[in-house]
């Protein structure tokens, strides 16, 4: 198991997939700023006045870590930074469970299809969550922009 977790390809197949999915959803949800912004007024967690700074900020941060990703580049930091957003994600979404909204969980994005707060969803979330915290624990990185910027 040791080896299939340490091998660089396996990491550079699990970063490009991270950073492309970080990408995509945060394209969709920066070209539906409104939409995304009444995605979290329907969590009822912040006042509604306040849900339209979030909706433009996080996509750009979901943007700038999926870029970084991609590319290599500040990998350790940006895939820790992503880790943090989907953790906060998961718990808007158990918050969202423990309180019997049916709502759509504003992601912009599901590897299951998934677009609705569930179990699912949590499940899902948790799955990436990992993915990101064992790119962050990566002390170099394969075909990474970094590597280059080190070495120069």
């Amino acid at each position: 198991m040791k080896a299939l977790i340490d091998n660089k390809y396996l990491i550079f197949v699990l970063r490009l997939a991270a950073g492309f999915f970080f990408i995509y959803a945060a394209e969709t949800k920066l070209f539906n700023t409104a939409g995304f912004a009444q995605a979290i007024r329907a969590y009822e967690i912040i006042p509604d006045s306040l849900s339209t700074l979030p909706a433009i900020i996080l996509p750009w941060i979901e943007l700038y870590c999926g870029v970084f990703l991609v590319a290599g580049f500040y990998t350790r930091s940006s895939a820790s930074v992503a880790a943090v957003l989907m953790i906060l994600f998961t718990l808007n979404v158990l918050i969202a469970l423990l309180r019997g909204l049916d709502i759509d969980c504003g992601c912009g994005v599901s590897i299951s299809g998934i677009d609705r707060v569930s179990w699912s969803k949590v499940i899902e979330n948790s799955f990436i969550i990992l993915i990101l915290l064992l790119i962050s624990s990566r002390e170099s990185f394969f075909l990474a922009l970094e590597n280059k910027l080190k070495n120069n």
